[in-house]
């Protein structure tokens, strides 16, 4: 990963004008698939006038704790307030059993300018959730290879991985149907959600979920669709930045569209006190929304779950 040379904070001047000092704000990294550069925006100390300038025009000077407090913690982070209400996801489906992927386009329209749209959310429960999880390592009629893998090491038939198969799914269900005020509430006090033979396969699963060489970090098991909602709602109001702004090329989920990013995204790490969860969100400045967000902790120990 290319660093950056300056952070927030640093006090630097300008090679070619040394008596011009600025504070650093932003570090924006430039990607055009091409090439990877830094640029920095730039703050006069006098003036409080805006620039930006590549990495080569500067010289860093001294690192200013103050200066660093005030624009990543006083200014929030360039974060607007959060826009919309929390929502269950299943519940904008227009078949909620069977969520076959087409939305009741009224639900759609009421938030489409929320800071989570609902193709966004999308995204996030199929990617990050356990119910995401287990349709994309089983797949919906459990011939993938993990699913082979999962038989062969807890000695299952086809027809049993596939009932284990929808009965956690089934569970799921129930839990976000009936939506925050079930007795899941408190998804570290549950042994009743799956059976134990469940919790041991739901770990290989787990293990198994891995994209582009990378695994994927998923929620837990026991929050619900609105519980995941809460809790990035909660790290988004607690957020600071991590590394750089990034420009590069985005894609629109309510459109279908892509983008070549003018104001680039930025990374973001929050904290959900209400769920214990550290969550990592990417926040696009162009779209003016998030578009992924995941906790960032390891794969879970569900076993630990049940005692």
């Amino acid at each position: 990963m290319m660093e950056s040379k300056f952070k927030v904070g640093d006090v630097v001047n300008l090679i070619d004008n040394p008596s011009m000092y600025y504070v650093v704000i932003e570090s924006i990294l430039i990607d055009n698939g091409i090439f990877r550069r830094y640029r920095y925006e730039v703050s006069n100390i006098r003036t409080d006038d805006t620039f930006v300038y590549d990495e080569s025009s500067l010289e860093f000077q001294y690192h200013d704790v103050g200066w660093e407090y005030y624009l990543n913690e006083s200014v929030r982070n360039g974060l607007p307030a959060w826009r919309g209400k929390l929502y269950n996801l299943f519940a904008c489906y227009l078949d909620f059993n069977y969520k076959n992927g087409i939305f009741d386009s009224s639900e759609v329209k009421e938030r489409e300018n929320d800071t989570i749209p609902v193709q966004f959310m999308e995204h996030i429960i199929k990617k990050h959730s356990v119910y995401g999880m287990i349709n994309r390592v089983l797949g919906n009629r459990c011939t993938t290879e993990s699913a082979v893998k999962i038989r062969e090491l807890f000695k299952l038939s086809l027809e049993d991985i596939v009932e284990i198969r929808r009965s956690m799914l089934s569970e799921l269900d129930d839990i976000n149907a009936t939506g925050a005020d079930r007795r899941y509430h408190n998804k570290y006090k549950n042994s009743d959600l799956f059976k134990d033979n469940e919790w041991d396969i739901l770990l290989q699963i787990d293990k198994l979920d891995v994209v582009k060489g990378v695994h994927v970090d998923h929620y837990p098991a026991t929050m619900t669709n609105l519980h995941i909602m809460e809790a990035i709602k909660e790290a988004y109001e607690s957020a600071h930045k991590e590394g750089a702004i990034e420009i590069g090329r985005d894609r629109d989920l309510r459109t279908g569209e892509n983008i070549t990013e003018v104001k680039g995204h930025q990374k973001y790490v929050g904290r959900s006190v209400t769920h214990d969860i550290s969550i990592c969100f990417l926040y696009s400045r162009d779209m003016n929304l998030i578009t992924t967000a995941y906790p960032t902790s390891d794969y879970i120990d569900y076993n630990a779950k049940k005692h």
